[in-house]
């Protein structure tokens, strides 16, 4: 294979590790400017009708700790984007302690007192999920006097990303 020939893999092979690399700021999603919180939270609050994106994430080899209170406007879904080591703990309820992997899913309900320390590099999506939507999605939940969606304290793995490294064949 001459150098020509293989310059355009070699330049697609880089761009892809470059849109995938957990570093790269994309700036699709906005970055958090303190745990858990919208940048567009006061917005969110008044209308209530958008899901919010937001990222919380750092590189570093430190350990450092957030509190939070979910607010009574929405839910809290946390998506986990990279490998990390946390103690999550809702209500003073230790429900993570340890290693963390991608696909990990934590819903958080209104109102919800949280607290997470991180050691060492983390990277996740919050999504702000207004309480409206959480009711339109469960009208047709049977057992609930008031609609709700959580975790039940624990965090979930999403088993679609275990095949995200599978080879297709």
């Amino acid at each position: 294979m001459y150098y020509a020939d293989s310059q355009p893999d070699a330049v697609a092979a880089s761009i892809v590790d470059a849109q995938c690399s957990p570093i790269l700021r994309t700036h699709i999603v906005d970055d958090e400017p303190n745990w858990r919180v919208s940048r567009q939270a006061s917005a969110m609050a008044s209308s209530g009708l958008k899901v919010v994106a937001t990222r919380w994430h750092a590189g570093h080899e430190q350990t450092q700790e957030f509190d939070a209170e979910t607010p009574v406007h929405c839910h809290v879904v946390k998506i986990v984007l990279r490998n990390m080591s946390i103690r999550f703990t809702v209500s003073g309820r230790t429900v993570q302690d340890g290693v963390t992997t991608p696909g990990t899913v934590h819903v958080t309900e209104p109102a919800v007192p949280v607290r997470c320390l991180f050691r060492g590099p983390y990277d996740v999506l919050h999504l702000h999920v207004p309480n409206n939507l959480i009711a339109e999605c469960a009208r047709d939940m049977t057992g609930h006097l008031v609609p709700v969606l959580c975790s039940k304290g624990v965090p979930r793995k999403d088993m679609t990303c275990r095949f995200a490294g599978a080879r297709a064949t």
